[in-house]
């Protein structure tokens, strides 16, 4: 697909994304008609509306289909955009998954032997972390008189978002 591979040398899309992307594409194309002026609302709504998926899928499906949509309607592929008055699927608010008590021990076990994986963990476990907070932690971010630590975060864009303490175990 031109629009992918387009997307993916820009820099817009990495390739994982970019796989993604045609494979979302590649599964409406099997639902569409094959000329893209006989693409209409109708036929977007019958690919969003297939009960097995999920409200967030069916959101990145519509993102995906969405992109690609008003790219052929500026390159002259179709005249009209059909997902313009699509409305995005709603999705409700979700609670983090959690480890039970048993799986986190059996984490910390499994990585004990390896001191950096161990520490990603337990800023994890212990401090509540989340995957980019530990990417961005470095040494200067700790307060070792105090034993805390400064977050950047997603809600901040990479700023200070918060101050946290250090457990004695981690």
């Amino acid at each position: 697909l031109t629009y992918v591979h387009g997307r993916l040398m820009a820099g817009h899309v990495n390739a994982n994304s970019a796989t993604q992307l045609r494979y979302r594409l590649l599964d409406f194309a099997d639902h569409a008609p094959k000329n893209p002026k006989r693409v209409y609302r109708k036929h977007v709504e019958a690919w969003m509306e297939r009960p097995d998926l999920r409200p967030q899928y069916r959101r990145s499906r519509l993102s995906a289909l969405r992109g690609f949509t008003r790219w052929c309607v500026a390159e002259g592929h179709m005249t009209k955009d059909p997902c313009l008055t699509v409305p995005m699927p709603k999705v409700g608010p979700q609670l983090p998954k959690r480890l039970t008590q048993d799986e986190a021990e059996r984490l910390v076990a499994a990585v004990k032997h390896d001191k950096r994986t161990l520490l990603t963990v337990l800023l994890m476990l212990q401090e509540g972390l989340r995957r980019i907070e530990v990417s961005r932690l470095d040494v200067s971010s700790i307060d070792w008189a105090e034993q805390s630590m400064i977050v950047r975060g997603k809600g901040g864009q990479g700023c200070e978002t918060d101050a946290l303490p250090i457990t004695d175990e981690t």
